[in-house]
């Protein structure tokens, strides 16, 4: 296993069959070594307790607490040569808070020690959860932490039997049981009721009933017409089938497949886990990015149906599926959303003041208005979106904002987001717009001033886009709808981002040079700009305010490295960026200091009275530094080799690490609040009137990582020259050993790659490109056709002699 990270989801990937050796099988391409390690009990300390249970040949359930000790196990497994071995499913009836009776179906599961219910059917019978902190393990040790309960009664659909009892709540359960449909070898007995009349159909799966029940529901009865076949056994829910359904087709022999039943869902574990991820993508060359069917049909949605109003601010439509369902009844939960807010007012005060505040902003602006509303959301051409509140201590003008929660699924268990588009990204990457801005002499940084507020949807879709509020408890519960683009929905950012492509294209005859720089210099809603003269700086930021406002927008929070750009920016909306303490301030995650135009790190200060070290505190730290240019290459690496290290030795989140990992995080630990000392310029270019721009790279290697680094050699016309780092990437050395020399060659392609993306962004005549490596063998592979090497090599020689021309390699001494 390595530690690369390919591009690939790192985190939402399917955990079936996906355990060491057998992660090939896995849905979806990632990395293994950074699996989780499993929450539950490795040892069996309660062996005298309890027995193991085993069901078929392949499916093994650990020893674990009961549910009082916040721990169990859930697995269920057929692995065999194919996946034509039913499972024992039944369609039951639950009741919802109404009393109705609503239709499940269920997976009867004797290696369970947990009963488990789906998210969407809590939302559909919606039920009332309570709070528990319940570790569920299954196979391979994959564990999650379920956080809620329900109780709920179910009953049988043939006779007057009901079971009421626990579920855990969880995401997922399962993929669809079967995985396919199949022609079976099977006869059904007559005079039985099925429990699950469509068994050999694929369906999803709402509940599993573990074995506090499993035993208690089977009866007497039991068939098997065929040898070879399923059996029939009667349950207290009517006659269930499992077993094999006779002999796979050839073709089936070759894809074997298999259910494993195992839900994953968001916990504290997988947020950090993300995190995680952030820092590696910020180290990883990104491929160019090719569009789904489903960013395709988004953008042509916008194209075809965007457009202006008389004030030039840009409408635009919702983008909804062609396959969208009916949504159903949101009314409800935005009511129940609702009171639980105002149950936390009646705790906090001052949350309320500033809660109704901007409620009071968002109406008197127009960006919501309210509605006369009869039907309490029973018409399915409309969607209610609960909202909370979401405080940022760093921003320097509003503390508290209110984010709209479209992802909240209505009775139907269907969310507004899953009925809508999402778009691709279109700007720039962030790396990109950062090390264009350090090619300026003259820079301008400015946000867009409450950037989706200015587009407004369409009215024929704002009935999407209502929502439920008062600001008094004492006051009627009243209807309003947003008539802005709502953050919170899934095509925001992109419809966000979309109109201001829109906007340059628009106004490209007039200003080519303004627009080239809003589509190529805007992040979000943050902008980054610049000229190499004062002139040309003055000019452009005059144009790009002009083409804002005739849309509507309004750029504020301006700042530069030269005050006589900023001096008379209008100073509406706090018009000039706030200081902070330091003279610096954030442009896209990196402090800049405009007074001596140097770019800072942030590292706040580490607690030295840690009581005990554990993998969770060590990633934490290291994930939350940030450097998308690279320029702390030496740090990250360190951290690199560490986190490698603690997935090595399979720690547990929270269990205490060996004394040597921790003696070395703290040397680590200890040195990182003098990356607050470091200060870099911003600008990598020379001073005065340069002739000439030149790129050299250098590609390097050891047995424990490999990096690469981008430098831009600027000549004045007197003849003098400047060097500085543009930008740098690393990966650590997989754990399988790799010899020096293709380490080396993999440190070659990963320069490749980066030149090929960043120099073409920095717009910058580039006369001459010159590749460094210290290896010989590197070199003469490069040199020679990549047919005459073996796979591995091949494919890298391939690539970079695809990027780069041969002549601009060059050995270089060590």
């Amino acid at each position: 296993k390595t530690l690369r990270i390919i591009s690939s989801n790192l985190f939402h990937h399917y955990l079936y069959l996906c355990d060491k050796l057998l992660a090939h099988y896995s849905a979806k391409p990632h990395n293994t070594l950074l699996h989780l390690a499993g929450s539950g009990n490795k040892s069996t300390a309660n062996e005298g307790e309890q027995g193991q249970t085993m069901a078929s040949s392949t499916m093994a359930v650990a020893n674990g607490n009961s549910e009082e000790s916040k721990s169990s196990i859930s697995a269920y497994a057929s692995v065999v040569a194919d996946d034509r071995i039913l499972l024992a499913t039944a369609i039951i009836l639950l009741r919802d808070d109404t009393g109705n009776l609503v239709p499940g179906r269920v997976l009867l599961d004797s290696g369970s020690q947990s009963n488990l219910i789906t998210e969407q059917m809590v939302q559909i019978l919606r039920l009332k959860k309570r709070h528990v902190h319940h570790n569920l393990s299954g196979i391979g040790d994959s564990a999650q932490t379920v956080s809620s309960i329900v109780n709920t009664t179910i009953r049988s659909n043939y006779s007057e039997f009901t079971l009421s009892t626990s579920f855990l709540v969880v995401k997922r359960i399962t993929t669809n049981i079967p995985s396919k449909l199949y022609k079976g070898n099977y006869t059904v007995p007559n005079g039985i009721n099925l429990a699950d009349p469509a068994f050999l159909k694929p369906q999803k799966i709402d509940l599993l009933i573990g074995a506090n029940h499993f035993f208690d529901l089977m009866q007497s009865g039991r068939l098997k017409p065929i040898t070879n076949g399923p059996v029939f056994q009667e349950t207290s829910l009517g006659w269930v089938v499992s077993g094999p359904i006779g002999f796979p087709e050839k073709s089936e022999y070759e894809h074997p497949s298999s259910a494993v039943c195992l839900s994953v869902s968001e916990t504290p574990e997988t947020d950090l886990e993300k995190l995680i991820a952030t820092f590696w993508r910020l180290e990883e060359y990104e491929a160019k990015k090719i569009y789904t069917l489903e960013e395709k049909a988004c953008k042509n949605d916008f194209d075809k149906n965007v457009k202006r109003d008389g004030d030039g601010r840009f409408i635009v439509h919702l983008p909804f599926k062609k396959d969208k369902t009916k949504l159903g009844n949101s009314y409800d939960i935005a009511m129940r959303r609702l009171l639980s807010l105002e149950r936390r007012f009646q705790k906090d005060p001052k949350l309320k003041t500033e809660y109704c505040n901007f409620m009071s902003d968002y109406e008197k602006l127009g960006h919501m208005e309210l509605i006369n509303d009869d039907h309490n959301g029973s018409s399915e051409e409309s969607y209610y979106i609960p909202h909370h509140a979401v405080r940022n201590e760093n921003s320097s003008t509003t503390k508290l904002r209110v984010v709209f929660d479209a992802s909240c699924r209505t009775d139907k268990g269907v969310s507004l987001n899953d009925v809508l588009m999402k778009g691709p990204m279109i700007q720039d990457e962030l790396l990109y717009i950062l090390v264009r801005f350090r090619t300026y002499n003259y820079v301008l940084s400015a946000d867009i001033e409450k950037m989706y507020r200015q587009i407004l949807v369409t009215e024929k879709h704002r009935s999407y886009q209502r929502v439920l509020w008062r600001a008094d408890s004492t006051q009627p519960i009243r209807t309003y709808r947003l008539n802005t683009l709502t953050y919170g929905t899934v095509p925001a950012s992109y419809l966000a981002t979309a109109f201001l492509e829109k906007l340059a294209e628009a106004e490209y005859e007039n200003d080519p040079d303004a627009c080239l720089s809003i589509t190529r210099n805007f992040y979000m809603d943050d902008y980054l700009g610049g000229a190499m003269c004062k002139p040309e700086a003055i000019k452009l930021r005059d144009n790009v305010n002009a083409i804002m406002k005739s849309a509507g927008l309004v750029l504020r929070k301006w700042m530069s490295n030269d005050k006589e750009l900023i001096n008379d920016v209008q100073y509406n909306s706090g018009g000039v960026r706030t200081v902070g303490d330091n003279g610096s301030t954030k442009i896209l995650g990196l402090n800049w200091n405009s007074d001596n135009d140097v770019l800072l790190y942030t590292v706040r200060q580490i607690e030295n009275n840690i009581t005990k070290t554990t993998k969770r505190k060590i990633l934490s730290e290291i994930a939350a530094i940030f450097d998308p240019l690279g320029l702390l290459g030496p740090v990250i690496v360190n951290a690199k080799l560490l986190m490698q290290r603690l997935w090595q030795i399979k720690a547990g989140w929270d269990e205490p690490l060996p004394e040597d990992i921790q003696n070395e995080w703290r040397k680590c630990r200890d040195g990182l609040p003098q990356l607050n000392e470091i200060s870099i310029p911003r600008k990598i270019i020379g001073g005065g009137i340069n002739i000439e721009f030149q790129i050299h790279g250098f590609a390097d290697a050891s047995l424990k990582a490999y990096g690469a680094c981008l430098y831009l050699r600027s000549t004045k016309v007197t003849g003098n020259s400047d060097v500085n780092l543009i930008c740098a990437k690393s990966k650590v050395a997989p754990l399988k050993v790799v010899s020096l020399p293709r380490l080396e060659l993999c440190a070659a392609l990963l320069l490749a790659r980066l030149a090929s993306r960043v120099i073409p962004k920095l717009n910058l005549p580039i006369s001459r490109r010159q590749f460094w490596s210290d290896s010989n063998v590197v070199i003469a592979w490069i040199s020679s056709p990549s047919t005459r090497w073996r796979t591995f090599v091949a494919h890298r020689v391939g690539e970079i002699q695809e990027l780069t021309l041969f002549s601009e390699w060059t050995h270089v001494g060590t």
